[in-house]
């Protein structure tokens, strides 16, 4: 079953059709996935005069660990600056890197934000209908799209992460994704009266399956995590946390 929550609903986005006996809704393009890629294909799509409208599983704002960590090119293929984005972002001047135990900065400029609100943010200023749905069968009958039977349009957008469905019907033969080349990762994202500007990463370090990372955002909000090949993951998974962020990782933050 579909909801939808609008965040600027046009007439034309969107059009209910009766097919066999049933409303379907009609549209020129549906967007699968209510992500950061999903929302600018919308809002990019809007600017174009190409009715669209976003498919995703679950409401905003909906908690997304991530480690939040965007760059000045991200921003500017948004088409806003750090000032325009009204939601906690934090500049970073330097990052701190950690190769084999040998610490690293590096002058630069960098921004953290929390997904559950930049997420969104993004959704909102795209200006296009989002239905909740999960989305389970795709068919494609000559030149149109059909979902779950509830949906229907000329051009389909895949933005679903690592298990979109648009991939898992077209694509998946065509570039598999062999599970122990995936790369997975633990994250905690938790509010501190800790403050700090230092945004640390590791690689090579304390038998690490792959790099871990500290980043801290706004309000006191920090997110910490580890990341890897999944096979590598696999075998390092018990006692992860005890083990990496207990002793391993010392530093001075």
């Amino acid at each position: 079953m579909a909801a939808c929550y609008d965040t600027s609903r046009t007439e034309t986005a969107e059009l209910p059709v009766r097919v066999r006996g049933r409303t379907v809704i009609s549209t020129d393009a549906v967007i699968v996935g209510g992500g950061p890629a999903g929302c600018a294909a919308g809002w990019k799509l809007k600017q174009a005069g190409v009715n669209s409208i976003i498919l995703d599983k679950t409401d905003f704002p909906r908690l997304k660990l991530c480690a939040g960590w965007i760059t000045p090119r991200v921003l500017r293929k948004l088409g806003i600056t750090a000032g325009d984005y009204p939601g906690g972002i934090k500049t970073f001047n330097a990052l701190h890197f950690h190769v084999y135990g040998i610490p690293l900065p590096v002058l630069t400029r960098q921004f953290s934000i929390r997904r559950i609100e930049f997420d969104h943010w993004l959704l909102k200023r795209a200006g296009v209908p989002v239905h909740r749905h999960w989305v389970h069968r795709i068919e494609q009958k000559e030149d149109t799209f059909i979902i779950d039977s509830m949906f229907r349009c000329k051009w389909l957008v895949g933005a679903g992460g690592t298990n979109c469905p648009v991939y898992r019907t077209f694509f998946r033969k065509l570039r598999p994704r062999e599970r122990k080349k995936q790369i997975v990762s633990m994250e905690l994202e938790f509010q501190t009266e800790y403050r700090t500007k230092k945004c640390h990463l590791w690689f090579f370090q304390g038998g690490l399956p792959g790099y871990a990372w500290f980043v801290p955002k706004d309000d006191g909000w920090l997110n910490i995590g580890i990341g890897g090949k999944h096979a590598a993951v696999a075998e390092k998974k018990k006692g992860w946390m005890s083990v990496h962020y207990g002793t391993s990782l010392p530093v001075s933050l």
